[in-house]
């Protein structure tokens, strides 16, 4: 059997912008719309949301009062149909005062220090929805910091001038009670461990005000203090349990098997002696093994400049001690020969050149050799340079 597709394109839609002048404009306008009716019927609601998509446009430009009137007009024939859209942008509104209400904990100037909509300076005086909202959602997260959590801002009221030119911004704020620590306990603690030093550990207290931030910083806190102990693969988890203004926090603590650095392994160096990427471990065999000490050492070896990858993993070492690990060491070497080139021109010497020839890692020994050159009318100069990081065993 045979399949049919007939497919009916409907009327042709020709679109008019009225009361758009530049050419820019218009183009960004209808590229907006173009986004805004890709695979969408052509209907009376798609109209309505046109000239508000259109009105929103004009106000993120800061004209607040920007209106649109969609005018359909009768098709001539049923292939056509004629939208035009009577914009009447009006003049940029600038924000003359603002006025906090209700702010008790927290001062004018701070909340205003918090906000994008300014009083002074040039563009930041418009009035544009999206930024105020933006200012909303900031001042409640600066209250949330402060443990109020259940503040409440109502929607601005926004008085304008008599000429519409200017607004003055009231904002409403109900900032509520303080939420505030009233326990910190650690579930099932581990064997090894005083529960009271893991709560030091977190830095929260009874009576403290409470944030989310802050549980995020104790699980950080309690995690350092067991990798510097030698426990890297520690799992940190705090929770919190509300009671009216009340807040019970409860500290889970996985601290995992303690490594202790037994050997260590290099893989990759074919070029660097192993004795210059030993001297930059931030460790010693004996020392419990942390994450610290591995990123401290990862970045130092990266600081050579003569490799392009540092891995560094700990691995358990056969018929050792659990605790024993190896610190295996990958790298990959960067090209060691670098050559540079440069030409110019000034007044007084005319034409002139630059020349270098350079290896990073001569010997092995993250000792640099360079040929240097420089020449023009006026000079020639050759010079050999030599660098050596770590003169007399020091940096």
């Amino acid at each position: 059997f045979d399949i049919v597709y007939r497919i009916d394109p409907g009327p042709r839609v020709e679109v008019e912008l009225e009361g758009v002048s530049g050419r820019l404009e218009r183009r960004r306008i209808l590229a907006r719309l173009r986004t805004l009716w890709t695979e969408t019927v052509f209907t009376t609601e798609l109209l309505r949301d046109s000239a508000a998509e259109i009105e929103e446009y004009f106000r993120e430009r800061g004209y607040y009062t920007a209106e649109v009137r969609v005018v359909r007009e009768g098709p001539a024939d049923v292939d056509r149909v004629q939208v035009r859209f009577v914009i009447e942008a009006g003049e940029p509104v600038r924000v003359a005062s603002i006025e906090v209400t209700g702010n008790e904990a927290i001062s004018d100037a701070r909340i205003a220090r918090q906000m994008l909509t300014k009083t002074g300076g040039l563009k930041k005086r418009l009035l544009v929805p999206d930024t105020l909202d933006d200012d909303l959602r900031a001042i409640r997260n600066l209250y949330r910091d402060q443990g109020y959590l259940d503040v409440r801002l109502a929607r601005p009221r926004i008085r304008l001038g008599i000429e519409g030119r200017t607004a003055h911004v009231t904002l409403p704020i109900e900032e509520g009670e303080p939420v505030r620590v009233r326990s910190v306990a650690v579930d099932d603690p581990p064997g090894g461990f005083d529960p009271a030093e893991i709560v030091a550990w977190s830095g929260l207290a009874s009576g403290d005000t409470f944030t989310h931030d802050a549980l995020l910083a104790a699980e950080s806190a309690i995690r350092a203090a067991l990798d510097v102990r030698g426990y890297p693969d520690v799992r940190a988890e705090a929770r919190a349990e509300r009671d009216g203004q009340r807040m019970d926090v409860r500290l889970t603590v996985v601290p995992g098997g303690r490594r202790v650095l037994a050997d260590v392994e290099i893989v990759g160096n074919f070029t660097t002696k192993p004795r210059i990427i030993t001297r930059e471990l931030a460790l010693s065999l004996g020392d419990p093994i942390s994450r610290e000490a591995i990123l401290k050492t990862q970045h130092a070896l990266y600081g050579l400049g003569i490799f392009r990858n540092v891995r560094i993993e700990y691995l358990p070492i056969d018929g050792a001690t659990p605790e024993s690990h190896r610190l295996r060491i990958e790298v990959e070497e960067a090209p060691p020969f670098g050559v540079t080139i440069g030409a110019g021109y000034d007044s007084e010497a005319s034409f002139k050149g630059s020349f270098g020839v350079g290896h990073a890692n001569v010997g092995g020994r993250d000792r640099t050799l360079s040929l240097q050159g420089r020449v023009s009318s006026i000079e020639e100069r050759v010079q050999v340079l030599a660098e050596e990081p770590r003169l007399f065993g020091r940096k």
